[in-house]
């Protein structure tokens, strides 16, 4: 009797197991939608969700599959987006937004119109580098913009710049400033009302040459560009500029990541001051002397 009861007790445990595996979501994917669609984001930096619906099987209706399917974007460099569904603008132009579950997938297009922030307010302007200091008349440095909004996006922006002593240095509509004597001059970006402003020391010292070396990584195809000019390549390639220097280098299209950079604007756009470091990596060609920076833009 004892026998039959422990036997009646296993049969119960294992049709009860069987019956809890029964109550997992097994459904067949029958079908799936995206929204929302045909979506365009207005600027860089913005953020949109995603949200992905499937019907399980024929009878089961829609269910909500956001954090169970896989996101991907077919072009990165202008948008990505995570495993939860949310996407950033990191670039300009249009990507397809795909979901995929194990059965079915389906996909919308998402485009990037990188306007200015239509809704934010400028309220306030970063110039970079801060209080550079260059060490001979005739040397050039490129200054940057960054403009934060009351919507809290910040953004790179075409101001109006001014040097406060032209004696000292002079500076261009796109922000490249060039050493005319020595002495101080203070640097005003402005656009109406709001300005922000920093110090450009000339020194007049014996210059310190530093290498600068510019790598892509990855695949994709890509230009980098520097300012001011001497780096324009598709894979690596490296100059000579005086140490303090401000410089931008700009890739078409814009990469996933740098690495080596000051500051990074519009995801395609990398500020530094050049002085030694950044990603050594770059820099271990023996071609090149201690006094080198490295730079990466990894696709």
């Amino acid at each position: 009797m004892r026998n039959c009861t422990a036997l009646s007790t296993l049969i119960l445990s294992l049709i009860s197991f069987a019956l809890v595996g029964c109550g997992k979501d097994s459904h067949e994917v029958i079908s799936m939608t995206i929204s929302p669609e045909a979506a365009t984001m207005t600027q860089l930096g913005q953020t949109l969700q995603f949200v992905a619906q499937a019907q399980l099987d024929h009878t089961a209706g829609m269910r909500d599959m956001t954090n169970a399917v896989t996101w991907s974007s077919s072009n990165p460099s202008v948008v990505r987006i995570n495993g939860s569904g949310v996407a950033t603008a990191v670039g300009c132009g249009s990507t397809m937004i795909r979901a995929q579950a194990t059965a079915a997938g389906a996909e919308t297009q998402l485009s990037s119109a990188c306007s200015v922030p239509p809704t934010g307010v400028l309220q306030s302007i970063s110039v970079l580098p801060g209080d550079p200091t260059i060490a001979e008349v005739g040397q050039t440095t490129q200054f940057v913009a960054l403009g934060t909004y009351s919507n809290a996006v910040s953004a790179a922006i075409n101001p109006t710049w001014t040097s406060s002593s032209t004696q000292i240095a002079t500076i261009n509509k796109t922000g490249l400033a060039t050493g005319v004597a020595c002495g101080t001059t203070t640097i005003t970006s402005q656009v109406g009302a709001v300005s922000g402003q920093t110090l450009l020391t000339v020194a007049c010292d014996i210059p310190v040459r530093t290498q600068l070396v510019v790598v892509k990584t990855g695949a994709t195809p890509a230009t980098i560009v520097s300012s001011p000019a001497g780096v324009n390549c598709g894979l690596t390639c490296d100059t000579l500029m005086d140490q303090g220097t401000g410089v931008t280098l700009t890739a078409t299209p814009t990469p996933q990541s740098w690495t080596g950079c000051d500051q990074v604007f519009n995801g395609n756009v990398c500020s530094l001051t050049l002085v030694p470091g950044g990603y050594l990596p770059a820099c271990t060609d023996p071609r090149f002397s201690a006094e080198c920076r490295g730079v990466a833009a990894n696709y």
